[in-house]
């Protein structure tokens, strides 16, 4: 398998973008897909509001719909901006890594709940107190010394 896998970082931090492909590094295999990060240029800094995620919406249908070379997108931002309007506009594969998320928590079979936050300390407050609550979370990205065999499966495994 070949192709191109384009990871589209909504906001303008471009600082955002290199650690996006520093982290999808490792996965890039021979014969596999390029993984590709890209700023969108047109975004907000950050997104942090509905405002912001209303106005990276159809920049991102033009990127979907002008980035010819990609196989596939990834909407890397929590909140999946534009998701439904990139998906109108390809007949491609768009995923968003919240969608993503959820999908992995619900493969565990069990019920859990899904941190992704960029203060470290608020996050463990979220999964201490939903250990506690008997609710469990789960805090991404998954590390494998955390979560051990319960992210491998018989197809592939979670990462």
């Amino acid at each position: 398998m070949s192709g191109r896998v384009l990871i589209v970082n909504p906001n303008a931090n471009g600082a955002v973008t290199a650690a996006m492909a520093e982290a999808v590094a490792p996965l890039v295999v021979t014969g596999g897909p390029a993984l590709d990060c890209v700023t969108l240029e047109e975004g907000p800094f950050g997104i942090e509001s509905q405002a912001d995620v209303e106005a990276v919406t159809l920049p991102l249908a033009r990127l979907v719909r002008a980035r010819e070379d990609a196989d596939a997108f990834v909407i890397a931002c929590f909140s999946d901006p534009g998701l439904a309007v990139c998906r109108e506009a390809t007949a491609r594969p768009v995923l968003g890594i919240q969608e993503c998320a959820v999908m992995t928590a619900l493969t565990v079979g069990d019920r859990y709940g899904v941190v992704m936050a960029n203060d470290d300390v608020l996050a463990e407050a979220i999964v201490a107190a939903g250990t506690y609550a008997a609710e469990p979370y789960w805090r991404l990205p998954l590390a494998a010394e955390a979560y051990g065999e319960r992210i491998k499966g018989t197809v592939s495994d979670l990462k």
